[in-house]
C-alpha cells in the first residue's frame, strides 16, 4: 500500500502548486465504513475552503458546468452547434470524426444496455432475455433504478473527464478532481461504494495532511478486514477501491485528446488521470490497457496494424497489448485471451446460442477472468471487455450485447466494449433504436444579439433537470441562456467535437514542443 500513499502525497504537493484550485486542497485516504457486514474501503482526497470553515457542497439545482469557454457570438456558431446536435450515425465528415463519436456514444450505449442488468449473473440474464439482450431494457429492478436509456455514474465520470480535458487543454489530476466534485452527483446516479466515498470526500471537506499516517494505519487494517469479507459473491462485498475499474471507464475522452501521442506520452497521461483515485497498480494497468487499446483501434500512432490497406485483427491487438501491460495480473489475463480466442460469428438466434458450446466457452473464460463473475478490478474489467470485443470482432453491436449478457459489472464492461467498438468501426453500427433512447434533454443556445468573430463552440450550461424546469420561463425572455440535463447524448457529441479540436499530438503542446518531444523520445531510451 505504500505506492498509494506516495501517489497521494505527490498529488498533495501538486495541488498546492496548482493555480487552478484554491489554496488549502489536501489529500487523504478515507478509512473504511461498515454497514452491517458490508466493508467498504475507500481512498480519496477532499477539497476544502479553509482549515476552520468548510464550504457546503453546492445544491443540485445550482450546480452547472460550462462546456466551452467561448460564447455563441454569431448565428454561424449557433448553426455549427445545431449541426452537431442534429447529427445521426453514419453522417460523419471523416473517419476520425466517426470513430471519435462512435467511441463516446458507443460507450454510452453499452452503459445504458448493461445498467438494468447490473450485478445479475449470465444465467439470470439469459432467462430474463431468452431472445437476446439486443435492445435497452424497459425496467431496471436494481438499487437506484436507471430510467430506460439512462446511464450510471461510470459514464458521468467519463463526461467529467471530457469536460476537464476541454477546459484545461491537458490532463491535470487537480483539475479533474475539481471537475468531478462539481459535475458528478452520487445522489442522482448509481455509483460504486468507493466512488460515492470519493465524491463525498471531494465535496464535503478534509482532515489536515498531518492525519495521513493515522489514516494510513486505519486503511491498512481495513484492507485486511476487506480481504476476509470478500469470500461472499455478493456485489456489495466486491473489492471496490483504488484497484477497481473506476479509472478505466474514464479513458475514452483521454484517448481522443491524445489520439496521435506516442505510447510514452499516453501512459503518462493515464497515470496522471489515475493519480487522484486509482493509484493501485491494477487500477492503473487496467486503465493503461484500455487506453492503449482504444488508441490502437482508432488508428493512432501506436496502431501500426491499421496502415493503408491493412485490416486490424484481434490477434494483433492482443499481441500489442501484451507489450503495454505492466503487471503480471494483466499479462496473464491477456495470455488467457490469446489462448482461448475464437470468432463467434454473426448471431441470428440468441436462444440457440445460449445452448451452444460457443456460449459455454464465452462464459467459462469470463469466469476465469473475474472474481465472482463481477469484473470489479481494473484488469478484470479490461480483460472482459477485450474478450467480448475480440470474439465478435466484425460485429460491434453483438460484442456490446455479449458483454452486457455476461453480467456482473455489465454497464462497465459493456461501456468499455462500446468505446472500443466505436474506435474500430466508427458510429455506423449504432442502431437507431439505441440512439433515440439514450438519455437526452438538451436545449441549444440561441445566438446573442451582438455580433462577433468567434468560431468556437458555444458556452453550454449543463445543469440538473430540476433547474431546467425552474428556468423554462426565464429562457423565453433570455435568448442567450441555455440549460441541459447532465450526461446526455448531445452533451457527449459536443464534447467529442471539442476534444477533436484539441492538438492531436499531445494536449497542451505546440507543434514545436511536440516535435522536440518526439525527437527526444526517439533518440533517448530513458526519456
Amino acid at each position: 500500500h505504500w505506492h498509494e500513499l506516495v501517489g497521494m502525497l505527490q498529488l498533495h504537493q501538486r495541488l498546492h502548486a496548482s493555480t487552478r484550485l484554491r489554496p488549502g486542497v489536501d489529500t487523504q485516504h478515507l478509512c473504511s465504513r461498515s454497514s452491517g457486514r458490508c466493508h467498504r474501503v475507500a481512498a480519496g482526497w477532499k477539497a476544502w475552503a479553509s482549515p476552520c470553515a468548510q464550504a457546503a457542497p453546492p445544491a443540485a439545482s445550482q450546480r452547472s458546468v460550462v462546456v466551452a469557454a467561448a460564447a455563441v457570438d454569431t448565428a454561424q456558431d449557433a448553426a455549427q452547434l445545431q449541426g452537431i446536435l442534429q447529427y445521426k450515425p453514419g453522417n460523419a465528415s471523416s473517419r476520425l470524426e466517426a470513430r471519435a463519436i462512435g467511441c463516446m456514444i458507443g460507450a454510452m450505449c453499452g452503459n445504458a444496455l448493461g445498467a438494468p442488468v447490473q450485478n445479475d449473473r449470465h444465467w439470470q440474464i439469459t432467462r430474463l432475455h431468452p431472445y437476446g439482450l439486443t435492445e435497452i431494457p424497459v425496467i431496471d429492478l436494481g438499487q437506484k433504478p436507471v430510467p430506460r436509456g439512462g446511464v450510471t455514474g461510470e459514464y458521468e465520470q467519463l463526461l467529467a473527464m471530457a469536460h476537464s480535458l476541454v477546459a484545461a487543454a491537458t490532463c491535470d489530476a487537480a483539475h479533474q478532481a475539481a471537475q468531478m466534485a462539481e459535475y458528478c452527483d452520487p445522489d442522482a446516479r448509481r455509483y460504486t461504494p468507493y466512488a460515492e466515498l470519493l465524491l463525498q470526500a471531494l465535496r464535503t471537506g478534509s482532515a489536515p495532511v498531518a492525519a495521513l499516517p493515522r489514516l494510513a494505519r486505519e486503511y491498512l487494517a481495513s484492507s485486511e478486514a476487506l480481504a476476509t469479507s470478500t469470500a461472499s459473491d455478493r456485489p456489495e462485498r466486491e473489492p471496490f477501491g483504488p484497484a477497481d475499474f473506476g479509472a478505466a471507464v474514464r479513458m475514452p475522452p483521454l484517448v481522443i485528446a491524445y489520439r496521435d501521442a506516442p505510447l510514452q506520452l499516453l501512459e503518462a497521461a493515464v497515470e496522471e488521470a489515475c493519480l487522484m483515485s486509482h493509484s493501485h497498480p491494477l487500477g492503473v494497468d487496467g486503465a493503461r490497457v484500455v487506453a492503449a487499446a482504444i488508441q490502437w483501434l482508432m488508428g493512432g500512432s501506436c496502431g501500426t496494424a491499421q496502415g493503408e490497406g491493412q485490416a486490424a485483427t484481434p490477434e494483433q491487438l492482443l499481441s500489442y497489448l501484451q507489450g503495454v501491460a505492466r503487471t503480471q495480473d494483466m499479462q496473464a489475463r491477456l495470455k488467457m485471451l490469446q489462448g482461448n480466442l475464437f470468432q463467434l460469428g454473426a448471431v441470428t438466434n440468441w436462444a440457440q446460442l445460449y445452448k451452444s458450446k460457443s456460449w459455454h466457452n464465452l462464459v467459462q473464460v469470463h469466469s476465469k477472468l473475474t472474481l465472482h463473475d463481477h469484473a470489479t478490478v481494473g484488469t478484470e474489467a479490461a480483460a472482459v471487455a477485450l474478450w467480448a470485443l475480440c470474439t465478435s470482432w466484425e460485429h460491434p453491436r453483438q460484442a456490446v450485447t455479449v458483454a452486457a449478457t455476461l453480467g456482473g459489472s455489465a454497464p462497465v464492461t459493456a461501456q468499455l466494449v462500446g468505446a472500443m467498438a466505436g474506435a474500430l468501426h466508427g458510429d455506423g453500427w449504432i442502431p437507431a433504436s439505441w440512439w433515440d433512447l439514450l438519455e437526452n434533454n438538451f436545449a441549444p443556445p440561441a445566438p446573442k444579439k451582438q455580433t462577433g468573430l468567434s468560431s468556437r463552440l458555444g458556452s453550454i450550461s449543463v445543469a440538473s433537470q430540476s433547474s431546467v424546469a425552474e428556468s423554462d420561463n426565464e429562457q423565453e425572455d433570455d435568448l442567450s441562456s441555455s440549460t441541459a440535463v447532465k450526461g446526455t447524448r448531445d452533451e457527449a457529441l459536443v464534447l467529442t467535437h471539442q476534444l477533436l479540436a484539441l492538438a492531436p499530438s499531445g494536449v497542451g503542446l505546440s507543434q514545436e514542443q511536440w516535435d522536440e518531444l518526439h525527437r527526444r523520445l526517439q533518440s533517448d531510451e530513458d526519456a
